[in-house]
């Protein structure tokens, strides 16, 4: 059987486009018949029918195919729905010719049929006039000539002025585009941009904020404010722009820009920078650094803090508050109340400080004053260093003079400096050399010899000598009356002496005996002893006085002497010359010793070492 004709009696609407509820149908109902050579209808029964949608009326590149292999055919007439099999995608439609063509049982019947549009389906070529509606699809909109710049996608507002426009230029490059209300003098509208979100052809994004514009300026779109950017090598940058008003034409520049180099501040112009703030935290700047409540009215000056004034050229305050920088070159580092008015003058801190001499230094403390050039008072408090090259510290140290040092303690009094090039100390504890417990105001520990101190030959004048270290003497007018039958010695005289390193240490000591008061025997036990109230040491003693007296009444007089020998370390040690009565004295005995003297001297040993501790007497 040879099928001659196919005649097409209904070809329903490809249901396509947007629907508010469900998704839309991709198929397309198509019905038919089909007749013999005789022009009589083919037998009835089930068929293989395809179909083909072709780009051409003949050849071309086939958009789409499906096979339906049972096809009810009655009476020659056939109904079937394309799209059941393999569905019919909207971009089959995508250009303005379609051609289909039908092969039933293996046979191409010709020829093809050209796909038609139905009367109002031609109004699918605009939108203008749609009142609603969705797209849930993709929807693809692409201009007609590709040479022709500006095309582009524009919503507009009652007025007719455009308010976003979407557009492609004739490179590839995307845009999408804000603009901003006009009031009725514009005449420039197109131009008055607040927004552009803009793809290059290398990739570059970039999104744009132009400054609001009077209807005056005819260049709104180049007065940027802010612009947010990627470059194609994946650099990002975010720049803000000065405001410019109509009268400034193309003279815009950035103040402000942040990228992968940091944080960068510019001056009068891009090429002006001004200050750059590196992620690695550095930061590099020119100009002056103001942050907090603070006034920096010098030149090139650096100010933090709180209500500080960076008043000298190149000074810098470092923090605290109600701090004034006055001297060129000055440096305050915090603290409060604190005053700089020397040139290249510095205050570390500390409150109330005033440096007012030149290339002068205070580190801290309160209520110092540094008035001479070059002088330093490193802390403390209420301290003066007035005069040139001075040096002040503790407490009231007042260095008034050109080259004087002048350290004091915290005493309440003043400690003030006489003369130039003075070294003066108060230290009411003492000044320890080579030792951390000195015994005197000056106490030095070195080593033996003469190169522990050394002085001039003249250095000790005869009223010192007993206060050198090495040698000690006591002596006292007064009248000693011993206890009678007291079983210890009592002390009659005392001398410390130091010694600045191992040796002898000679003793001697004595006085006149008194005795009187008894006609039987009356005597005194003296000797020379480190300990207090010891008992009487063989063979150290000296016997003092005689046996009876002819008369109570009658007063005699001995001279008593006594001697020993002492070993000792270097230090520092107490001798006493000290007497005790004999228990055998006469009733109403009465024994007095009258001037006792002691006097100690070291002699360092020559032989090597000596066994410490030991004593001799004579």
């Amino acid at each position: 059987m040879r099928i001659l004709k196919l005649f097409l009696l209904l070809s329903a609407v490809l249901l396509f486009g947007s629907q508010v509820f469900g998704s839309t149908p991709e198929i397309i109902n198509y019905q038919g018949r089909l007749l013999d050579a005789e022009g009589q209808p083919i037998p009835d029964g089930n068929y293989e029918i395809s179909f083909t949608i072709f780009d051409q009326p003949t050849g071309g590149i086939s958009k789409w195919s499906e096979t339906q292999l049972t096809v009810t055919v009655t009476e020659g007439l056939f109904n079937a729905v394309m799209g059941s099999v393999v569905p019919l995608a909207d971009s089959v439609f995508s250009g303005q010719d379609r051609f289909l063509e039908i092969s039933v049982a293996g046979q191409i019947i010709l020829p093809r049929t050209q796909f038609t549009s139905a009367g109002y389906a031609h109004r699918i070529a605009t939108v203008d006039g749609a009142t609603a509606g969705e797209i849930t699809g993709k929807l693809e909109i692409s201009p007609t000539d590709y040479s022709v710049p500006g095309n582009a996608i524009a919503v507009q507002n009652d007025a007719g002025e455009t308010v976003l426009e979407l557009s492609v230029d004739e490179v590839g490059n995307s845009m999408i585009s804000f603009y901003e209300p006009l009031d009725a003098k514009g005449s420039d509208a197109a131009l008055t941009k607040s927004l552009d979100i803009a793809v290059s052809a290398t990739g570059t994004g970039t999104i744009s904020f132009y400054e609001p514009l009077d209807s005056k300026d005819g260049f709104a779109s180049l007065s940027t404010a802010l612009e947010l950017s990627v470059n194609s090598f994946g650099v990002g940058s975010i720049s803000f722009y000065e405001p410019l008003d109509s009268k400034a034409g193309l003279d815009h520049s950035r103040k402000v820009e942040m990228t992968r180099a940091g944080l960068i501040m510019f001056g009068d112009t891009e090429a002006d920078t001004s200050l750059i703030v590196a992620p690695n935290g550095d930061i590099i700047g020119l100009g002056q650094i103001t942050m907090g409540q603070n006034s920096s009215s010098g030149v090139q000056t650096s100010v933090l803090g709180f209500d500080n004034d960076a008043a000298g050229d190149s000074s810098s305050i470092g923090g605290g508050s109600f701090n004034v920088t006055t001297g060129t070159s000055s440096t305050i580092g915090g603290g409060f109340s604190n005053n700089a008015g020397g040139d290249g003058s510095t205050i570390g801190g500390g409150s109330g400080n005033d440096v007012s001499g030149n290339y002068s230094s205070i580190g801290g403390g309160m209520g110092n004053v540094a008035t001479g050039d070059y002088s330093t008072i490193p802390g403390g408090h209420d301290n003066s260093a007035d005069g040139a090259h001075s040096y002040s510290a503790g407490h009231r140290a007042k260095a008034f003079h050109n080259g004087s040092f002048v350290w004091a303690d915290q005493t309440e009094a003043d400690f003030v400096s006489t003369a130039d090039d003075q070294f003066l100390i108060r230290a009411s504890g003492g000044v320890g050399i080579g030792t951390e417990t000195p015994t005197g105001l000056l106490d030095v520990v070195g080593s033996t010899g003469d190169g522990s101190v050394n002085f001039p030959d003249d250095a000790i004048a005869s009223p010192e000598i007993f206060d050198e270290p090495g040698i000690s003497a006591n002596r006292d007018a007064s009248v000693v009356t011993l206890i009678q039958g007291s079983a210890s010695a009592q002390d009659v005289i005392t001398t410390t002496i130091t010694i600045p390193a191992s040796g002898y240490i000679m003793l001697t000591g004595g006085g006149i005996f008194e005795s009187q008061g008894t006609s039987k025997s009356n005597q005194a036990f003296v000797q020379i002893d480190e300990a207090v109230n010891g008992g009487l040491v063989t063979p150290f003693y000296t016997v003092a006085g005689s046996g009876d007296h002819d008369s109570p009444n009658t007063i005699h007089f001995f001279s008593v002497a006594t001697q020993r020998i002492y070993v000792k370390d270097a230090g520092t040690y107490q001798f006493r010359l000290e007497a005790m009565a004999n228990p055998a004295n006469g009733s109403g005995a009465i024994s007095n010793i009258i001037n006792p003297y002691i006097t100690a001297t070291f002699f360092p040993t020559a032989y090597g070492t000596v066994t410490i501790g030991s004593s001799f007497s004579r």
